[in-house]
């Protein structure tokens, strides 16, 4: 039963959850005791009443703080879901912004208490007292905008982490700090009542005059913080768009430079082959040293056609393969590949009829992961026609596996990840090795994405390649995404690198942590 799964998780680590949030109110409790009681009683022996105002109107908010913070690391230790886990964390950044602000309006009431009303209060003219009450106001209202939109700033502007802090911030205020909200609510009626004895008031042209100029600024300051706001966000997201088309384009062409080096080691062997400088004799050194010198290489080797084109001469066709001890073994072909009626033999004669090409990638049986294999004919000199025949067909294969290891070790990045397709929207890299046996297709009827299946369709419809970038909605994390492809031109394969928006527009460390869970 201790095993058994709820909402992810298992009976005791709810317990736990809930007994670390039970522990985060007994604690802010007993800090809200050691200011009432241990610090209160030390500045009541000092000689200045400011720091008995500081300590006696500070405590709540201090107290509001520790429970807040226990009651996210309490949640922390839950796996939640990833459409959920972004809230906590948006919560608190939000809620620490707004108690940041109740910290600098109650420091100012103490102010306006203890010093700016008894100051006022010496002179006897009607505009000190309206000015000061408009500075209070003021105060507030600035102090709790800023909160406000500073919170929304580090929660990203995410609608549902806002709901969030309020609940939860509201909750944990009402239990927290009772006397606060009906202190509140008293200062609501009195000042209702102060402003009808402003309306009969003689002063009341003035008052309505700096009112509304304050209300114009006020409305001012909004319009230019909402502007401001906005550009912010939106460099920063052009910034991470910019960014993220960068690093596509640097795992293209990482994969493209190795693919070709493959390449390039096939065509020069090709063509030594066919000038004489190497034989039959010194091929299978020239194989194995060649490996040795190229790691990428998970298997090469070549297959020798029929000496004058004689059937019954021994057909020879050596090759290496990496063993999954990284040691090279010598193999031969166990059948005859020059019989076009085999099946088998597909790959022969498509290389002698078109030339070199890249083959369909296969499941390895050694490797376990898929690989490629690219190949090249190579000739012989007929003595009395001078003429060139076919002499066999050299081949060497990649594992992709090990091309992902290499996209992977390159730093786009924790907010994303890439994936290989070929021509034909096959699946040939994918961080889930259980996607990589089947197409773009089917992970869109998998997921029931229309948006995969028109990703999967542009590929195949892209010759020649041509990079394009697109904007969606993962059903999976259900977030906003971005989706670049970038083709990759020594094979015709396709390369898609994969970020999401929420994460790329986020700061830094904002995005490094939230990437731990959604990629996990």
């Amino acid at each position: 039963m201790q095993d058994t799964l709820f909402f992810g998780n298992t009976i005791t680590q709810w317990l736990i959850t809930l007994g670390l949030i039970v522990f985060s109110f007994v604690a802010g409790k007993i800090v809200y005791w050691i200011f009432n009681y241990c610090l209160s009683y030390l500045t009541r022996k000092t000689e200045t009443k400011l720091d008995d105002i500081i300590i006696d109107l500070l405590e709540e908010p201090i107290v509001f703080a520790v429970t807040i913070t226990g009651i996210y690391f309490s949640i922390d230790m839950l796996n939640l879901p990833h459409q959920i886990f972004n809230w906590p964390y948006f919560a608190i950044q939000f809620l620490i912004a707004l108690t940041v602000a109740w910290y600098v309006v109650r420091l100012y009431e103490a102010l306006h208490l203890e010093y700016l009303v008894p100051l006022v209060e010496k002179t006897v003219t009607f505009v000190d007292d309206q000015l000061l009450q408009m500075l209070r106001i003021g105060v507030r209202f600035f102090s709790w905008t800023a909160a406000i939109f500073v919170g929304l700033n580090n929660a990203s502007y995410d609608i549902g982490s806002l709901a969030v802090g309020l609940i939860v911030g509201g909750v944990v205020f009402g239990i927290t700090s009772p006397k606060t909200i009906i202190k509140t609510y008293h200062q609501i009626i009195d000042s209702i009542k102060k402003a009808r004895e402003v309306r009969e008031s003689k002063g009341i042209k003035i008052v309505r005059n700096i009112t509304t100029i304050l209300c114009l600024v006020s409305l001012m300051v909004a319009i230019v913080l909402i502007y401001n706001f906005n550009s912010y966000q939106q460099r920063r997201e052009d910034i991470a768009l910019s960014q993220a088309k960068q690093d596509s384009v640097n795992v293209a062409i990482h994969i493209n430079r190795e693919l070709i080096i493959l390449k390039t080691v096939v065509d020069r062997t090709a063509n030594e082959l066919t000038n004489g400088k190497l034989n039959k004799e010194s091929i299978l050194d020239y194989l194995q040293h060649t490996m040795v010198q190229t790691p990428i290489i998970f298997t090469f080797g070549l297959a020798y056609h029929h000496e004058s084109d004689d059937p019954s001469s021994e057909l020879y066709s050596p090759s290496y393969r990496r063993d999954i001890d990284g040691l090279f073994e010598l193999k031969h072909i166990e059948y005859d590949y020059t019989d076009s009626s085999d099946s088998r033999t597909e790959w022969y004669y498509n290389t002698i009829e078109q030339g070199t090409y890249w083959g369909e990638p296969y499941l390895g049986s050694v490797s376990k992961s898929m690989v490629t294999t690219y190949f090249a004919p190579f000739y012989r000199t007929d003595s009395s026609t001078s003429k060139n025949e076919i002499a066999g067909v050299i081949y060497a294969s990649i594992s992709l596996n090990d091309i992902d290891k290499l996209v992977k070790s390159l730093d786009i990045g924790e907010e994303g990840y890439s994936y290989i397709l070929s021509e034909e929207g096959q699946f040939l890299t994918y961080p889930d090795e259980s996607i990589t046996s089947g197409s773009i297709f089917d992970l869109a009827e998998k997921l029931d994405d229309e948006i995969w299946r028109k990703d999967g369709q542009q590929v195949i419809n892209n010759h020649p390649g041509q990079p394009f970038f697109r904007k969606g909605f993962d059903k999976k994390t259900e977030h906003n995404t971005w989706v670049f492809y970038e083709p990759i031109p020594s094979t015709g394969w396709t390369v898609g690198v994969y970020y999401l928006r929420l994460i790329m527009a986020l700061p830094q460390v904002c995005g490094e942590y939230l990437s731990q869970y959604l990629f996990c």
